[in-house]
């Protein structure tokens, strides 16, 4: 059997493993993963190529924010105010950080308030979005700007926040096709977090998919992609709120020569996989499963987008572009210790997914594909391999086993020296005492007279007291 290596030092060292076949290499152009969506979405998708509707994920993008209200539900603030709670600041953070600075936004906060004419029911986001700019003063020129934020005033009852990929709206100063409307923050009403609204809503602008399932009721039972992207449910979004790997590489923050894209032929190849997190280096691995699935791998650590991660580790998803949004269109390959507690609509996916990244030699199934962690003290070791799958089980048990040795003569090592410590301090204690004894200065005893009494005393430097005399 011959096997081909390759070997690429970076961050956290894994192994993919296939057996040999007819091609060379392992490796092969990641053209063969950018599988194209037949989901029927073309206004946002997972698949290739890019729409050239999506708004590009490169470069300084310029979004007017303008504020919006009803004729039932008037602003009684100016446009800063209404603006004020959303925290642009750190929207445009987030997707410095997410993006490897490679994407930036920069918000202009109209001057005004959009009067709409109408209530605020029975109105859609496409209408809100052409009076904006039927009515918005012409010294902003739309021309100017990549996209639209439009803000509506909490005094109204709109909840919906949304976004239109491709929508054009346009006056004489010009056009814009990326616009979002998002709902006020009011008190009163249960919201998403504020700034993760108009990040996740921008995200669809990019071209992402709403990665949860419509039905709620469908939350728990350990089918969905939470909590690892902004673009699925909010519940888990103070958890891991990054993006997949996959959803960057779409946008193209990670580019294809950071991008493994493995043959579904029996080959071997060894690679060190970057953390996701890291601004370069190996960080997806694609293994194409059919003509419209592939498996993906990423290796998550806790940063400072991804703060509240509990679990390092590799992580295992399915992309399916036969899905569209709300159908699960990627999907977790999750470690067996997130599955463990029984499934209930108590426990949401979001929660129980937190320990979704593969323990170490832990080995998960997907597609014809095993995929084992091999990780050591001093490393991260991915083994694939879609043929002798008993040699994965062989390996990990090996694997178990010696490092079990190690951690058994490392814990008898120590008892050992402990051992060996307290017998030597046992035996130093009495020739310790013996020269403390030695060096100790010696008493001396007077006896002292006065009159008929008569006393002994016992010091190192011994006196009688006033009265007595010394015998």
């Amino acid at each position: 059997m011959i096997f081909t290596r390759i070997s690429i030092a970076l961050v956290a060292s894994v192994i993919l493993t296939l057996c040999p076949g007819e091609l060379a290499n392992a490796e092969i152009s990641t053209e063969n993963c950018k599988l194209a969506s037949s989901s029927g979405n073309i206004s946002v998708n997972l698949g290739w190529p890019r729409n050239k509707h999506w708004l590009s994920g490169l470069g300084q993008k310029k979004f007017l924010v303008v504020g919006i209200d009803f004729s039932n539900a008037r602003e009684p603030g100016t446009a800063d105010q209404m603006v004020k709670g959303f925290e642009l600041g750190k929207v445009v953070s987030f997707y410095d950080k997410a993006s490897y600075g490679k994407f930036q936004l920069d918000f202009t906060v109209a001057n005004e308030i959009i009067n709409l004419p109408g209530p605020d029911n029975g109105i859609y986001d496409y209408q809100i979005a052409t009076e904006i700019a039927k009515q918005i003063s012409r010294s902003y020129k739309l021309s100017e700007y990549d996209g639209l934020l439009g803000v509506v005033t909490s005094a109204s009852s709109y909840i919906a926040s949304s976004a239109m990929p491709g929508f054009v709206i346009s006056n004489e100063t010009g056009s814009i096709s990326s616009t979002t409307i998002v709902a006020g923050i009011s008190p009163k009403v249960a919201r998403w977090s504020s700034w993760m609204t108009v990040a996740h809503e921008i995200g669809h602008l990019l071209g992402f998919m709403d990665l949860w399932n419509r039905q709620d009721a469908q939350a728990w039972e350990g089918k969905t992609a939470a909590p690892f992207s902004l673009m699925n449910t909010g519940a888990g979004w103070t958890y891991a709120p990054d993006f997949y790997a996959w959803e960057k590489w779409l946008a193209g923050w990670i580019p294809d020569s950071d991008v493994i894209c493995l043959s579904a032929n029996e080959v071997e190849a060894q690679i060190n996989l970057s953390a996701l997190s890291n601004t370069n280096g190996k960080r997806l691995i694609v293994l194409p499963l059919s003509s419209t699935r592939v498996a993906a791998i990423e290796f998550r650590s806790k940063s400072e987008l991804d703060a509240g991660l509990q679990k390092t580790g590799p992580l295992v998803y399915e992309v399916d572009f036969t899905k569209n949004q709300f159908e699960l269109p990627i999907s977790l390959h999750p470690s067996s210790q997130s599955l463990q507690k029984s499934f209930s609509a108590d426990l949401q996916d979001w929660k129980r997914f937190v320990d979704a990244p593969l323990s170490p030699h832990e080995a998960i199934d997907i597609g014809s594909f095993r995929v084992a962690n091999l990780a050591d003290l001093s490393e991260n070791n991915l083994l694939i391999s879609n043929q002798n799958l008993s040699e994965i089980d062989q390996k990990i048990d090996a694997l178990i086993k010696s490092k079990t040795a190690i951690d058994t003569a490392a814990r008898d090592s120590k008892a050992k020296k402990e051992e060996e410590a307290k017998a030597l301090a046992n035996k130093l204690a009495p020739d310790k005492q013996s020269a403390n004894n030695k060096n100790s200065p010696k008493k001396l005893t007077i006896t002292c007279v006065k009159g008929k009494s008569i006393k002994k005393f016992t010091k190192v430097k011994p006196s009688c007291p006033a009265g007595y005399k010394k015998k």
